[in-house]
């Protein structure tokens, strides 16, 4: 509940410092002296917009701040998602600066207007004079209907698996539509891997084949040039072994006697080895040349399709060739692999499609069972607020396997305020004091489920007055046991029914008119109280009146 409000610099009111008591809290005061004022600072708690607009003194703060009790709203989760200290005694808290920047506070700790939003919401629950219209919408209808049968957790629980749903079908469509892309790609794909595979390009292959094709193009030549080396090492007259082996003989004597000369044999003999290495190795390769013109047409044609795959895949090795050929594998593996992820999303799908449309089914039940009980309170209610013929009906449309954001069911309040004349979509038959009262049945029903926030009407009681005003003070005093109740209003009957009354007026004394708040004892609410019923100067009978009718209200405690 609401215990303290604090507010300076803000449209009229310099400075408010407010203790706020529970029970039934009626706000009275001329037109213009600050109520709606007072709502509007409050809405900066819950997390409304501002701008320097607001600014009683456009050089100065202004600065907004309200402390509630908190300590029966379980609201400890809250805290600790948003990595908020915790207190029982929670102080929400606005700043608006001259230039128009805002900054929100809870408990000290600076947060976004979402999250002041978000708490705002379950510590206020304001209603404003415009809001029996939202009545005629068929969501809020829904809504408000959920509200009185307490389905919170259940359609919490509905929407959670509703978003897991809609994003595992976003998922499923997103992989199909590149899974199209791909198979539409596929074939050619395909296509060019298979040739790539059947190719099987090797490293640095292109090299290799121009030296193949080079040596085998000039096998004879090659093979005579290695013949006559052969020779001239070892075969002919001169041949370089023969004039080697000459030198050795000619040093042989020597050896032994000088270190220098045993060098010259050593390396003698060493180029002796080499040189006869290399002729044996000559005659063999000449050998082992043979013109093989079938080998040569091979390796020129292989050479000239390499050389094709790398113009056509704009390559610039036979490693690049491989490369792409290990790409396109991996891409058609990767359909495979995105047809098998989208049979287990779609697997997955079934499931939490499943449980969408049993907690769709749960909710459709409770929502049937709880809907018969609300329009009978509703209809009572209205009877008490003097319309005796009132009747509400619920008029369900369910599609099971249908999962919109508020379930499957679409509810439309059926409604006639004259007997005899069957109920009809409510936008089109209840006139406007009708929807007012029917809106303050539906909201005051559904605040009393969750009796730890503070309920605020601006004028609920507009278009009423005599016994029915005196029937919605008494709605609204019963209220007031269960929950801290704000009722802004002008209607005497009202006023009198609260616990405590707060007076709003305009100091015109100083310089600059300001709005002013006064909680009234007995007397000055009785004076008040007659004002209201007949004029500023009331007379006795006014004031004995006034006198009456709080003393009805103190009487039935």
């Amino acid at each position: 509940m609401l215990t303290r409000v604090r507010i300076s610099n803000y449209a009229l009111i310099q400075h408010m410092d407010l203790q706020f008591p529970n029970g039934l809290i009626t706000v009275t005061g001329e037109t213009g002296a600050g109520k709606s004022i007072l709502l509007g600072a409050l809405g900066l708690l819950m997390g409304n917009r501002a701008d320097h607009s607001v600014l009683m003194d456009a050089q100065t703060k202004c600065i907004v701040e309200g402390e509630f009790d908190i300590q029966s709203l379980g609201l400890e989760s809250f805290f600790e998602d948003e990595d908020l200290d915790y207190s029982s005694t929670t102080i929400i808290r606005r700043e608006i600066a001259p230039g128009g920047k805002s900054r929100c506070f809870i408990n000290d700790t600076p947060v976004s207007l979402a999250q002041a939003k978000t708490l705002g919401s379950q510590l206020l629950d304001i209603h404003t004079q415009n809001t029996h219209l939202l009545v005629t919408q068929k969501e809020e209808q829904l809504q408000l209907l959920d509200e009185y049968a307490e389905n919170g957790e259940l359609f919490r629980s509905y929407k959670h698996s509703l978003s897991r749903l809609n994003k595992i079908n976003k998922e499923i469509e997103a992989f199909e539509s590149q899974q199209q892309a791909w198979m539409r790609e596929r074939e050619f794909n395909q296509f060019q891997f298979d040739e790539l595979f059947s190719f099987q390009p090797s490293t640095e292959e292109e090299s290799r084949l121009e030296s193949e094709i080079a040596l085998l193009s000039q096998s004879e030549e090659v093979k005579t040039a290695l013949m006559g080396s052969h020779q001239s090492l070892s075969n002919a007259d001169t041949a370089l072994l023969d004039g080697l082996n000459s030198i050795r003989s000619h040093l042989k004597r020597f050896r032994g006697i000088n270190s220098e000369l045993d060098s010259f044999f050593s390396r003698l003999d060493e180029a002796s080895l080499e040189l006869s290495d290399i002729s044996d190795s000559l005659a063999q390769w000449a050998d082992s040349m043979v013109y093989d013109p079938v080998r040569l047409d091979v390796a020129n044609e292989r050479l000239a399709k390499l050389q094709t795959l790398l113009r056509k895949h704009q390559a610039a090795s036979s490693d690049d060739l491989i490369a792409i050929m290990q790409s396109l594998e991996k891409s058609l593996m990767g359909v495979q692999e995105q047809q098998s992820h989208i049979e287990a999303l779609r697997r997955e799908k079934s499931l939490v499609d499943s449980e969408c449309r049993d907690l769709a089914e749960q909710l459709h039940q409770r929502r049937l069972k709880a809907g018969m009980q609300w329009c009978q309170e509703l209809s009572l209610m209205l009877h008490r607020l003097d319309i005796p013929d009132a009747k509400i009906e619920c008029k369900w449309d369910y599609e099971p396997g249908q999962f919109k954001g508020h379930g499957s069911d679409e509810l439309s309040l059926q409604f006639t305020a004259n007997k005899g004349l069957p109920a009809r979509d409510l936008d089109k038959v209840a006139s406007g004091g009708e929807l007012s009262r029917l809106n303050f049945s539906i909201r005051s029903l559904g605040a009393a489920k969750r009796p730890s926030a503070t309920l605020i009407y601006d004028e609920a009681d507009t278009g009423i007055s005599g016994p029915v005003a005196l029937q919605m003070g008494q709605l609204l005093r019963t209220m007031g046991l269960h929950m801290q109740t704000v009722a802004i209003t002008h209607l005497p009957q009202v006023a009198s029914a609260g616990n405590h009354q707060l007076f709003v007026y305009k100091d015109r004394d100083s310089d600059q008119t300001t709005s002013q708040f006064k909680w009234l004892d007995r007397n000055e609410r009785i004076y008040q109280l007659a004002q209201l019923l007949s004029h500023e100067n009331p007379s006795d009978s006014a004031i004995k009146n006034a006198e009456e009718l709080l003393d009805s209200f103190e009487e039935s405690k």
